[in-house]
């Protein structure tokens, strides 16, 4: 019997991930003409007794999860009675979210202009991670919120997968997020930015929050 208590409290120290992400409050305001906005706050917490590094950009919001597995950005994931909802326009973060059409247009139209230039994007891409490296003391946890906004619309379709937000269901929302460094060394090399891969502290693998349920009523 000690020894399957013993191996059952090794395999669950083995399981413990050093970084945990969680949901602590989803505020609905109803305040605003044509769409629902909801400010989301989360935490990291370094789980372990040691010093922990890694890469995650806090300050742009969510991306969704159905988007892109290898960003350094936190992933959400609706779920619509227990199932998921992989369509990436439900939600919108950031001040495109009020911009009148001319003004998104013009936007729109500077993000195509660089979008040709490969090596811009490139350097955009490492600064980006470069600046995203977090580190966090034994124990420490952070406290992080997002405003994101809904507009109302129901019916949501991704590739060849539809999907109709039925007001009489219930709805939760999920964060999780991808700390990587193998994936990420070919691009590095190529500004000789190795030293930031090789901190001492850095974690990786995949971290998944708690679920809350998130107001889509009328």
């Amino acid at each position: 019997m000690r020894f399957v208590l013993l191996l059952l409290t090794g395999c669950s120290m083995l399981a413990q991930k050093p970084l945990a992400i969680g949901l602590l409050d989803i505020k609905t305001d109803r305040s605003k003409t044509g769409v629902r906005l909801y400010n989301i706050s989360y935490s990291l917490t370094n789980e372990t007794d040691r010093p922990i590094a890694f890469f995650l950009t806090t300050t742009e919001g969510f991306i969704p999860q159905i988007s892109s597995s290898s960003s350094a950005y936190v992933h959400y994931r609706l779920f619509q009675d227990g199932k998921p909802v992989d369509a990436p326009g439900v939600f919108t973060f950031g001040v495109a979210t009020w911009m009148s059409d001319a003004e998104m247009e013009r936007k729109l139209n500077s993000v195509r202009s660089e979008n040709r230039d490969v090596e811009l994007l490139l350097k955009r891409r490492r600064d980006y991670i470069a600046s995203s490296l977090m580190k966090l003391e034994p124990k420490q946890s952070k406290l992080f919120s997002v405003v994101m906004a809904w507009d109302h619309e129901r019916y949501q379709r991704y590739d060849e997968m539809e999907y109709y937000l039925d007001s009489n269901d219930q709805y939760v929302f999920e964060l999780s997020a991808h700390l990587m460094k193998e994936e990420l060394y070919d691009e590095f090399k190529a500004v000789d930015m190795e030293k930031l891969l090789d901190e001492p502290h850095l974690v990786t693998g995949w971290i998944t929050s708690n679920r809350m349920p998130i107001d889509l009523s009328p």
